[in-house]
């Protein structure tokens, strides 16, 4: 059975790269087709992989300018050649589902997260740091991308999603059942400590709809210190919020918390997440 597996862009470090880093170990000759890759900015295992990339890639390697070329990821994903494949795993967060697979050919869509940009822009922009015309021009593309989203998703043969609340999105906005399967995690990279301290602990990509910024006011509110790993965008506008919370910022939250997750906390601090 020949396999390939497709994601939405390789050029940053987050949980959705460790699934396809997870796909390619279950199959090590599978090529990987993305949009755009730079091996800067992701993990460094991709380089020993076979990444093949769409026409985008002459256009940008840069994270921020491509994610401004919305209106071309639809013909990006169309023109990716498939032809000659079984089985074709795609790990999308929003695009790679677009994929053509040839007939007869089985494409099972592993969903990290339905398209918050398209359908939960209300919520989605409210939580960026995003100016008006800004907003205004991607509401009005999201407008009409939503249906080429939802063709996509009629398109794929079986729908995984990463958590149930992704699953009830999945139902909700495409009309399709999804078989739940939480995102890998290797736990073997963890250890628990005889130490026990007082201190919540928290670690993502500083996005702003990871919503890291109630995990904040709430430890801040109830005077209770709280770790945090992690960096990105949210990061300055988290540190300057009002409170008393202790805070440590690492450039990867998976690298720094193999080496500072604290040894227990009293419970957790989360928002509601929308895979893992």
């Amino acid at each position: 059975m020949k396999v390939a597996i497709v994601h939405d862009y390789l050029v940053q470090r987050g949980g959705a790269e460790r699934v396809v880093e997870v796909l390619h170990e279950m199959y090590p000759e599978a090529p990987i087709y993305t949009s755009v890759y730079n091996p800067a900015t992701t993990w460094p295992s991709f380089r020993a992989m076979d990444v093949r990339t769409s026409f985008m890639q002459k256009i940008t390697r840069s994270n921020k300018i491509s994610r401004a070329l919305l209106p071309l990821y639809p013909a990006a994903f169309a023109s990716l050649d498939l032809r000659g494949y079984d089985l074709v795993l795609s790990s999308t967060t929003a695009f790679a589902k677009g994929v053509r697979v040839p007939e007869g050919a089985r494409h099972i869509c592993y969903c990290n997260a339905v398209t918050r940009f398209l359908w939960d822009a209300g919520t989605y922009f409210n939580r960026q740091d995003m100016k008006l015309p800004a907003r205004v021009g991607v509401g009005a593309l999201g407008a009409a991308l939503r249906p080429w989203d939802y063709a996509a998703a009629q398109r794929v043969t079986r729908f995984v999603a990463g958590s149930a609340n992704t699953a009830r999105r999945i139902q909700r906005h495409y009309h399709r059942e999804a078989v739940i399967c939480h995102s890998p995690i290797d736990a073997s990279r963890f250890a628990p400590s005889s130490r026990v301290e007082e201190y919540f602990f928290t670690t993502a990509r500083l996005n702003a709809y990871k919503r890291i910024d109630l995990a904040v006011q709430a430890c801040s509110a109830l005077g209770l210190p709280l770790l945090i790993a992690g960096d990105g965008p949210t990061a300055g506008a988290s540190k300057r919020l009002p409170g008393r919370p202790f805070a440590s910022w690492g450039a990867s939250p998976t690298t720094t918390c193999a080496t500072t997750t604290p040894p227990a906390a009293p419970s957790s601090c989360r928002a509601k997440k929308t895979s893992g």
